[in-house]
């Protein structure tokens, strides 16, 4: 009788200790096949053995077919028997497991339980985010993000993790104004102490720029000008940073032989290098004292201190940094001292001649992996795994030969996947050197393989490189498969190889007019060739309406059934060159068409309210007749935020306006006025207040108090409460409706204007409605006034 069928009579017999023993001697007897591990695992589960079961659930754990169950079992148990670390590991592999399964509900549970554990960083949130990002669920992606995110928020003091976090969900969707203001906030608690905090953040735009990311890059810039901070130069030396002037963008800085120094910002970017506070340049200054102490009671401490971003300082350099701390007479006892405990504390100082080196102890280094290794792994698996960590290996002649051997064994083995074949074969021209051998190998494996499936396999290769290499192997060959993944891939970097490729063969100006003239069939590549149109590297009369280039890109920044990719991709398109094509839409089309545009654009989510008002001010120069005859507008607030804006405007016309007229004059009287920095700093300023007097004047005419609305009964209005249910998880939800000065999003507080008050104004209780940021279904139960 075969040992299955005997295994498997005793399993219906339900014979649990007879199947145990069988299976553990067919196991002992080196039968290490799946099957036996499992009636293994069902005999112990069915006696209560869990401990002795424990290392066969970590096998199939650890296999390939169907591991998440293994992995499950496991951190239940480590759970229940409180093994933290263990259970830390093990429900790390199950997120990555059920990840590539796509279990996402799975997934956001485990990451709610690492989140609650405190067991997630920034570098492994970053890590499974990118995992989901490759399977283009770029929402998911963004929410798993947020939840971490979430989590530090509540922490004090405020981790600096959140900065990069929400700059990271920044490059998933950028367009995100809420998350922009979560990052300014972020900023103005971190950065509390620098006194320029505000200015800096207006000056950065992070609410506004269309580029976030060149928003904050400036920003960071900024911050290491604060004032107060030390910088240093390599001529003038270390100078304390005294004022910065965001108007005229100068920075001044006292140095020792130019105190109060000006310096151009862009200038200053570029040759003046930030400290920070406990660099040894800084400390010297602020903290003389305490490097004298160290000089007699931690000698050692005082050169781990100069090591602090440097690995190795010479004699040369050492002594002048100690000018004023060691004197000349000193130098022989202090180096005698720091000698002693140098070692135990990670430095070393060395004698070179009559000089001293110093150098922060290096870490032992990675023992060398060795051929010899290899004959002891059966699993191929694991020995492809090997192969491709000893490659980066500094292989002798004859370890090149074996690993080549060892390589060809497994290139003849059908049950290998292609794609890890293909990879192997790369890797063999890295170490061989053998371009032939590459070109030789890639025709055997692929000869008989479909164009569909090449296509897959160039797209799912692990490296850019063999990715690359594999598309001019065959694009050249085969330029059907180049045009395919230059209409088809998700990849702008493989479409761009894949056009190189067939710009060698023909004009693709039939290929991208393809592209251009059918937007809903290949997305991604009209959103590519719309990108490099207005970048200047494909000619312009490949569009014959700019202006149905300009609605096709505003359509696809909201469009729902999109994928999440092609919606990123549209608004990161739109938003930089919206105003380009618009100006060109304008040039090449009728006034009918520009009309029927301008009423697109009023509808449009993806342009803010001031930007629609700009590009309908540029068809109204176009075309005179367009513009119509203003209407007056109200809005409601309440009267607290109608008083809190009087006093604002009486603030600045009795204090402010005033006080910057006496600057004014002060500064006039110093003499000539064109080179006269305060009297033009002060016209400046005097130019904001009245700006925003003027505007706080306008608006306030504007304004009418909530309190004096009616109110109807059981009718959603301005000034009321509103209780709404999600109809399908019956969750309750508060909002209340007021004016645009009382807005609170974060609070549920929202203004009349916004398009979630619109879609509720005039509902009844008892109605539903569909929340279209959120993709929810709420059923109205109740409205009051407030």
């Amino acid at each position: 009788m075969d040992y299955k069928e005997k295994l498997r009579e005793l399993k219906e017999k339900k014979e649990w200790e007879k199947l145990l023993s069988a299976s553990l001697e067919l196991y002992e007897q080196d039968k290490k096949e799946r099957y036996i591990i499992r009636m293994i695992i069902l005999a112990c589960e069915k006696l209560g053995k869990e401990n002795d079961v424990i290392p066969f659930w970590e096998m199939l754990a650890k296999g390939e077919n169907r591991p998440e169950e293994f992995s499950k079992k496991l951190t239940d148990y480590y759970k229940k028997t409180e093994e933290q670390e263990t259970w830390l590991k093990w429900t790390k592999r199950l997120l990555l497991q059920v990840l590539r399964k796509k279990d996402f509900d799975t997934l956001e549970d485990l990451w709610m339980q690492l989140i609650e554990a405190e067991a997630i960083d920034k570098t492994y949130a970053f890590d499974v985010a990118s995992k989901v990002e490759t399977l283009e669920e770029f929402e998911r992606a963004f929410t798993l993000l947020d939840l971490f995110l979430l989590s530090l928020e509540e922490k004090k003091p405020l981790p600096r993790d959140v900065i990069e976090i929400a700059k990271r969900m920044l490059e998933i969707e950028g367009s995100k104004v809420t998350l922009r203001r979560r990052l300014e906030n972020f900023y103005r608690t971190i950065y509390s102490g620098c006194s320029e905090i505000e200015n800096f953040l207006e000056k950065a735009e992070i609410n506004s720029k269309a580029n976030v990311k060149d928003a904050t890059l400036l920003l960071e810039k900024l911050l290491n000008f604060c004032p107060g901070r030390y910088v240093a130069h390599k001529t003038w030396g270390v100078g304390k940073i005294v004022s910065i002037d965001l108007l005229f963008n100068r920075l001044f800085v006292d140095f020792p032989a130019l105190p109060e120094h000006s310096i151009s910002l862009e200038l200053a970017f570029n040759i003046l290098s930030p400290l920070e506070e406990d660099d040894f340049p800084v400390l010297k200054i602020e903290k003389k004292d305490y490097l004298l102490s160290l000089k007699k009671e931690n000698p050692v401490l005082l050169i781990k201190l100069l090591l602090k971003n440097e690995e190795t300082l010479s004699q040369e350099r050492v002594k002048p940094m100690l000018k004023g701390i060691v004197n000349d007479d000193e130098w022989k006892t202090f180096i005698e001292k720091a000698k002693k405990e140098a070692q135990s504390k990670g430095i070393e100082i060395q004698r070179k001649g009559n000089k001293y080196v110093f150098t922060r102890a290096r870490i032992s280094k990675r023992k060398r992996l060795s051929m010899e290794t290899i004959k002891s792994i059966s699993d191929t698996q694991k020995k492809i795994e090997f192969l491709f960590a000893i490659s980066r290996e500094r292989l002798t002649l004859e370890e090149k030969e074996r690993w080549v051997g060892y390589v060809e064994e497994i290139l003849r083995k059908k049950d290998i996947s292609l794609q890890k074949r293909i990879e192997l074969l790369f890797i063999q021209t890295n170490v061989t050197g053998n371009k032939n051998s590459l070109k030789d190998g890639l025709d055997l494996l692929l000869k008989d393989i479909k164009r569909s499936e090449k296509i897959l396999l160039i797209s799912n290769l692990s490296q850019k490189r063999y990715k690359k290499e594999l598309l001019l192997n065959l694009g050249e060959k085969d330029y059907i498969i180049a045009e395919k993944i230059f209409l088809e891939t998700a990849d702008d970097w493989l479409r761009s190889h894949s056009q190189k490729i067939l710009e060698k063969k023909e004009n693709t100006k039939e290929l991208l007019l393809k592209a251009l003239q059918n937007p809903y069939k290949n997305p991604l590549c009209f959103l590519y060739c719309a990108e490099r149109i207005m970048k200047g590297k494909e000619k312009t009369d490949l569009v014959d309406k700019p202006i149905i280039l300009f609605e096709t890109l505003l359509e696809f920044t909201a469009k729902k059934d999109a994928l999440q990719k092609i919606r990123s991709k549209a608004k990161a398109v739109f938003s930089k060159y919206c105003f380009d094509i618009y100006r060109w839409a304008l040039e090449t089309s009728s006034k009918e068409e520009i009309t029927i545009l301008i009423d697109i654009i009023k509808k449009a989510v993806a342009i803010d309210s001031e930007d629609k008002k700009v590009l309908e001010r540029l068809a109204e120069t176009k075309y005179p007749t367009l513009k119509k005859t203003d209407i007056e507008e109200f809005f409601y607030v309440t009267r607290e935020a109608i008083k809190k804006k009087e006093k604002e405007l009486d603030h600045l016309l009795k204090i402010e306006i005033p006080a910057n007229s006496e600057a004014i004059g002060k500064a006039a009287r110093q003499g000539d006025l064109s080179e006269n920095f305060d009297y033009i700093s002060a016209k400046e300023k005097q130019r904001r207040l009245f700006d925003r007097a003027n505007m706080l004047e306008n608006e306030l005419s504007k304004a009418r108090p909530i309190e004096d609305i009616g109110y109807i009964e059981g009718e959603v209005g301005i000034g009321t409460r509103i209780i709404l249910e999600e109809t399908k998880k019956e969750k309750i939800r508060e909002i209340l409706i007021l004016g645009p000065w009382d807005s609170d999003p974060h609070k549920e507080v929202v203004s009349h204007t916004s398009p979630l008050a619109g879609e509720l104004l005039g509902k009844k209780v008892g109605e539903s409605f569909f929340d279209n940021y959120h993709k929810k279904t709420y059923r109205i139960v109740s409205v009051e006034k407030i």
